[in-house]
């Protein structure tokens, strides 16, 4: 009998289902991960589970059958069990494998798809951090750091991250921890053991915790905006959410700071370590440094930063507001120990023979002779053989280093290594040195069999060249730079005329060229620095270079291009567009596709003689760009005064401005170089050269006062210049720098001779902005300056009232002495000083004004709502109620109602200030009623002051004086639901007020109160409920 399955589809079944679990169980880790966090993948592994169990069952009956006798008992039992074998129950086994292997397929299509969303979102994070870092600093620094970490002796230093002072930084008790030592003692090892030390705790971490670092080197100054650009990068690296795609260009500082923000917000602390802070150029390390201040201010950020012990650098950390710790950095004898037992033993062989006790007089007289800089010992083991007994300072060991090198036969290579190494303007890779190494003079092709092997290049050195894994080629360390640096004339007298012949071959296509030829790039941006250092005249060697028209293409497309853009740069560049003029076959009016000529590129690149001998050779004087800038313009700009003096003897035209409307004096005053301002000064025939502004409405003076040129301001104010101009947002520069807080530049104007009396569009002066910002050297120097103190701004408000309202004591003291201040001048809403200051609540600036006030003519001076002092002091119950009381005595007029009938008394009740009312009583009638016939008890019922009330009760107040409509203080107190209040009008006899009307019933005002309260203290006067009471609107009393 068949039941439609067999024992092989059993099997099957069994196998496809153990299939299925093995191969989930081997599928990668991140799939893993996924599927255990889905609740979609749950019930299908369980059904799973469930059915495989079913299935091992049926077919362990099965194989029980399978396995019987062969007599007559056992088939007649097989043939019973079989009958009792229910092959639907295969069947729903066979369904369900098929509907969760289709859960399970559903499932992992969806998982794919996350995975594949997961790949293009890492894809773009890797694009935007490729954006971020275009000269490849991320990299830079990274190879950096390994390559301290690789070379590094093992324990050493490891004292660093067992310090309190570290541990309170990783804790987050100290915002900036800095490491001060002297060059060599061993910050850079050390600041590289604080990153891996936070990048283990990051890691280790189950709250996300951001890690950057930047490393400083002397040979590469880089821009604050990359170095911003890198850190960014390196901590949006672990984020999994990001905003945008990359741009084009790099995004400006302030975006770049934006973004760090953001970015250290997604992490719950965020650490940034700083290497060889001191080796930063001054201007980068400014900015650079603002930046990180301005972010700890308002972000979880905290630094490590290593540098030399220089007060500059430490008083801008000591000023930044952060909490500050600083660690002095020395050389420890047992860290030097370790290291020089470590790396003699690994580079030494024949040290492994040395007899013991020889070894630890080896040893410790490098330790002692390496005691103050640790750079020593590195040094002694490179010339342990011949140096045992070294000097005790690094110059001593730098000569006796170079006079080794000196005395071989390799010599000149060797120095010519040191050279390259010293003096390159970016660090190099090794393929580069090895190619300028190879280059002789007067060859038109590299011959590779010139080339200088790595060993070669570091042994030739004694020690003082070093190559890191990435093949970059450098100095051991900054004192190397130093101690070369000071024998450069007597050792390398040539070193910048390395690059006299710019050596390129044109090739078509620019990727291949720059892989074939390491030196192409460095050579092209480079040359024309070494070339202007040369001492002997090479002219020869130019002028050939300059008129090889392929070379000169193939140089300006490496000069001007940028990554992936090699053809967009500007075509027919010749070589005057490049450099220098040759006496062949050019034009000197030839433009490039940027319109420039040759005059106007050496005008922009500041090449002085070659702008003369353009000039000499006819070039037109006023030629303009595409932008529609002259020579005179870019020259100005650049700042460069002869090139300026050149063009004008040439006939340049001052008055020429470009498509901005921008002058050559604009550019000159911004750029900041006060002989060329006071070069073109001298020489405009008019003050419209002077005074003329741009399409912005910024003159030359606006531009050098904003820039902070302020010498240059002074020399255009002795020419005329008008430094009161009104740009095109009608406000001069003293009200500009005013109002955006610009104290310094202020002054800076005000010595210049600026009007500081002119207002901006809002008719404020600089004194009204310093009254209100509470600025007092600045308003006692604009009050010398005869700053007029009664000038209103568009709402009447003079410096005084500013004063007044910001509560700036001094600064209304200062402005009473200083000249005739008009106390009774009035805002467009009719208040005084006084008046401000009263409903401010400045006691201290309400005495000052009174004091000054002897005849008290703005003591009942109201405004247009009819509030006086005393009124504007009772609103906000303040204690200079009191004040104006105790000194105006009788000169007040307490009685005194604003427009709406109400007197200092109704609104102290009606705001609740007990201590106001107090004072008030016994000068203010209390039954006095406001124009609805509200008294001072009325409104203090009506808003639930319970205290107020019974003060003026017991002050003799009529608990049923009733306001226009008829209402008590008794019934608005309970028709506001204030139970207090009803049970205090209660006591003193209030009149209940119920109604023969019954639409008009007192009872009825519980309904829009839900106040049980008041029910029940009126039930507990006598008010009966009544059934069938409605309202007017049909609504029964609550407690009817």
């Amino acid at each position: 009998m068949s039941f439609g399955v067999g024992f092989g589809d059993i099997a099957k079944a069994i196998g496809l289902a153990k299939e299925v679990v093995t191969r989930y169980r081997e599928a990668p880790k991140h799939v893993n991960d996924l599927a255990t966090e889905s609740d979609e993948l749950r019930p299908v592994l369980e059904g799973y589970v469930t059915l495989l169990n079913r299935l091992e069952r049926i077919y362990d009956v099965n194989n029980a059958i399978t396995a019987s006798g062969h007599g007559f008992k056992d088939k007649a039992s097989v043939f019973r069990k079989r009958l009792t074998l229910d092959a639907n129950d295969i069947k729903s086994c066979r369904d369900q494998i098929g509907q969760y292997n289709g859960m399970l397929d559903s499932f992992m299509i969806s998982l794919n798809v996350l995975m594949a969303e997961e790949a293009e979102r890492s894809k773009e994070r890797d694009e935007i951090i490729n954006w971020l870092n275009p000269p490849g600093l991320d990299s830079r620094y990274g190879e950096t750091h390994t390559e301290r970490l690789r070379n590094r002796v093992d324990e050493t230093g490891g004292w660093l991250p067992k310090l309190t002072e570290f541990h309170d930084f990783v804790e987050g008790h100290t915002r900036t921890l800095i490491c001060l030592g002297n060059p060599g003692v061993g910050k850079s090892i050390l600041s590289s053991i604080a990153i891996d030390h936070l990048e283990d705790l990051q890691a280790a971490s189950t709250s996300p915790i951001g890690v950057g670092f930047v490393i400083f080197d002397f040979n590469s100054q880089d821009e604050p905006e990359n170095i911003t650009a890198c850190l960014l990068g390196q901590l949006i690296r672990r984020m999994t959410r990001y905003k945008s795609k990359p741009k084009r260009s790099l995004p400006m500082m302030g975006e770049l700071v934006g973004c760090l923000k953001t970015a250290i917000s997604s992490y719950s602390r965020t650490f940034v370590v700083i290497d060889a802070l001191d080796e930063c150029e001054i201007r980068s390390r400014t900015v650079f440094l603002e930046k990180v201040f301005q972010l700890q201010r308002v972000t979880s950020l905290n630094v490590f930063a290593t540098l030399r012990p220089i007060p500059d650098i430490v008083t801008l950390f000591e000023d930044s507001g952060s909490t500050l710790q600083k660690i002095q950095i020395d050389t420890r004898q047992d860290d030097i120990r370790r290291f020089v037992d470590c790396r003699m033993n690994e580079n030494l062989p024949l040290f492994r023979k040395v007899a013991e006790e020889v070894k630890s007089r080896l040893i410790s007289d490098i330790s002692t002779a390496s005691t103050e800089v640790f750079l020593l010992a590195v040094l002694y083991v490179e010339a342990v053989k011949k140096c045992r007994t070294g000097p005790n300072a690094y110059k001593k060991l730098y000569a006796d280093t170079l006079d080794r090198i000196k005395k071989k036969d390799t010599a000149d290579l060797a120095i010519h290594i040191l050279s390259w190494a010293g003096w390159a303007r970016r660090p190099l890779m090794l393929r580069e040195l090895q190619h300028a190494l190879a280059i002789i003079e007067g060859e038109l092709i590299l011959n590779g069999e010139n080339t200088t092997d790595e060993d070669s290049i570091v042994s030739l050195c004694e020690g003082l060249i070093t190559i890191n894994t990435q093949t970059h080629i450098r100095l051991i360390h900054s004192t190397t730079q130093e101690y070369l640096t000071g024998i450069s004339q007597d050792i390398f007298p040539t070193v910048d005329s390395a690059f006299q012949t710019g050596r390129c071959q044109t090739d078509e296509e620019f990727a291949v060229r720059l892989s074939q030829y390491p030196l192409y790039d460095y050579a092209v941006k480079n040359w024309g620095l070494h070339a202007r250092l040369i001492t002997s005249p090479r002219s020869e060697e130019i002028l050939s270079f300059l008129q090889n028209n392929p070379s000169v293409e193939a140089a300006s497309q490496c000069l001007l291009t940028w990554e992936g853009f090699s053809q967009h740069t500007p075509a027919n560049v010749s070589g005057l567009h490049l450099a220098f003029l040759s006496k062949g076959p050019y034009s000197a009016q030839e433009r490039n596709t940027y319109g420039q000529s040759a005059l106007a590129t050496a005008a922009s690149r500041g090449h002085c003689d070659i702008l003369r001998v353009l000039l000499a050779y006819t070039a037109e004087v006023d030629t303009e760009d595409n932008m529609s800038r002259t020579p005179l313009s870019l020259a100005a700009e650049r700042g460069d005064v002869e090139m300026v003096k050149a063009l004008f003897t040439h006939g340049a035209d001052l008055s020429r401005t470009d498509m901005f409307g921008r002058s050559p004096l604009s550019y000159a005053a911004e750029s900041g170089n006060e002989a060329t301002v006071r070069y073109l000064s001298g020489h405009a025939l008019s003050m419209t050269v002077m005074n003329h502004p741009d399409q912005a409405g910024k003159t030359p003076v606006w531009y050098a006062a904003r820039r902070k040129h302020w010498g240059i301001v002074n020399d255009l104010v002795k020419h005329q210049a008008n430094i009161d101009f009104y740009g095109k947002h009608a406000a001069t520069l003293a009200a500009t720098a005013a109002e955006n807080k610009q104290w310094e530049d202020v002054m800076e104007l005000i010595k210049a001779g600026a009007d500081i009396n002119l207002p901006n569009a809002a008719r404020r002066t600089p004194l009204s902005f310093a009254a209100e910002h509470c600025q007092g050297d600045i308003t006692v120097a604009l009050l010398d300056a005869h700053a007029d103190q009664n000038i209103c701004d568009e709402d009447g408000w003079t410096p005084l009232m500013w004063a007044s309202d910001s509560g700036w004591d001094d600064g209304v003291l200062t402005l009473l002495q200083h000249s005739n201040v008009c106390l009774e001048r009035q805002d467009i809403h009719g208040q005084t000083a006084l008046s401000i200051a009263s409903s401010m609540g400045h006691t201290a600036v309400v005495k000052s004004l009174l004091d000054a006030d002897s005849e008290g003519k703005t003591l009942n001076l109201a405004d247009k709502t009819g509030w006086t002092p005393l009124i504007q002091a009772a609103k906000n119950g303040s204690d200079v109620l009191d004040l104006i009381l105790d000194k105006a005595g009788s000169s007040v007029n307490t009685s005194w109602a604003d427009m709406a009938g109400k007197t200092a008394l109704h609104w102290a009740a009606s705001r609740g200030h007990l201590k106001a009312v107090t004072r008030l009583i016994g000068h203010v009638a209390v039954g006095v009623a406001d124009n609805l016939q509200r008294t001072a008890l009325y409104l203090a019922a009506a808003s639930g002051h319970n205290e107020v009330a019974a003060a003026l009760l017991a002050n003799g107040a009529d608990v049923n004086a009733a306001d226009y409509l008829q209402r008590t203080p008794l019934r608005i107190a309970a028709e506001r639901g204030h139970e207090e209040v009803v049970k205090e009008l209660l006591y003193w006899k209030g009149d209940i007020g119920v109604e023969s009307d019954p639409h008009n019933d007192i009872r009825h005002l519980v309904c829009f109160t839900a106040s049980l309260g008041v029910r029940r203290a009126l039930e507990s006067e006598g008010v009966p409920g009544q059934d069938g009471l409605f309202d007017v609107l049909g609504l029964a009393a609550l407690f009817c």
